[in-house]
């Protein structure tokens, strides 16, 4: 039988005990949190780190401790927050890894969500990739996760899974009311298109709707318009509102608010716009 010298048990225990606790490398490497009286900090995680499509600096952490949300600074690729965190206690923390893109915008990556019972001194938790979870992030809602597809260096908001091309069509639902500012709202019209199709508009006082149905395959353009129609006969747009939807989105619900409309349309260029023209009883036609 073949057997192990003594000598070499000193040698192999430390390594066998770090392989329990921490696994013996393989792909579910691990990250380490640290949890101390003044703080809490957190390596970036290692399935992270190794997406050549993204660029570590333009990711964020945000920690949500005992209900409290916190950003962390990060310094290199470690990310930390001081905060009191009493000893000998029970606390809920969740850390979100997002990444902030170039319009300003976010897309959110992946997440680690526990309860932690901490004792009298410092604490160093090694967590694995496992213990991280992606799958609520998918922007373009095509069942491969904001992450899965920086790894795969495609593109987060364009519907790309080749398994499972979703339905053809999506339906919309387009609800608004008019804006405040128009003060004699029952000479306004309406006219809507989505994907450049003119749609019925439903009335309800100023409460309006209106639905259609438009491809998941393109990216979708949705425009409401407000239009007064002058004695002449002319149909003077006085506003407009757009939204551009993504590719893959399935169903589409749209609730466009007062500041979502564009009143600079000035139909005479004399540099007053065509609402206000209307509202003084000037003509928006004729430059004054």
């Amino acid at each position: 039988m073949n057997y192990i010298p003594k000598s070499l048990w000193r040698y192999l225990c430390p390594c066998l005990l770090s392989c329990l606790l921490y696994g013996c490398g393989g792909e579910n490497s691990t990250t380490e949190m640290h949890i101390q009286d003044d703080g809490l900090s957190l390596d970036v995680p290692n399935r992270i780190r190794q997406v050549q499509a993204l660029d570590i600096e333009r990711v964020e952490a945000i920690a949500t401790v005992a209900g409290q949300q916190f950003q962390l600074n990060r310094t290199g690729e470690q990310f930390r927050i001081s905060l009191s965190i009493p000893a000998n206690s029970t606390v809920d923390v969740s850390i979100l890894f997002q990444e902030r893109l170039d319009d300003g915008g976010i897309l959110e990556l992946t997440r680690h969500t526990s309860t932690l019972s901490l004792g009298s001194s410092n604490q160093t938790l090694q967590l694995f990739d496992d213990d991280f979870d992606d799958t609520p992030f998918d922007n373009d809602n095509d069942q491969i996760s904001n992450l899965a597809e920086r790894e795969q260096d495609t593109d987060p908001f364009e519907f790309n899974n080749p398994t499972d091309p979703g339905p053809e069509t999506r339906n919309f639902t387009i609800r608004f009311a008019l804006p405040t500012i128009i003060n004699d709202p029952q000479i306004t019209q309406v006219i809507a298109t989505i994907a450049g199709t003119p749609r019925a508009v439903r009335r309800d006082g100023n409460d309006f709707e209106i639905t259609g149905v438009a491809t998941t395959r393109q990216s979708v353009r949705v425009e409401v318009i407000l239009l007064q129609r002058l004695d002449s006969g002319v149909s003077l747009i006085l506003a407009n509102a757009v939204r551009t939807i993504p590719v893959g989105v399935q169903a589409v619900s749209i609730e466009l608010t007062d500041n979502e409309f564009d009143f600079s349309r000035d139909q005479d260029g004399d540099g007053r716009t065509n609402l206000e023209e209307v509202q003084n009883g000037t003509d928006p036609t004729r430059p004054d």
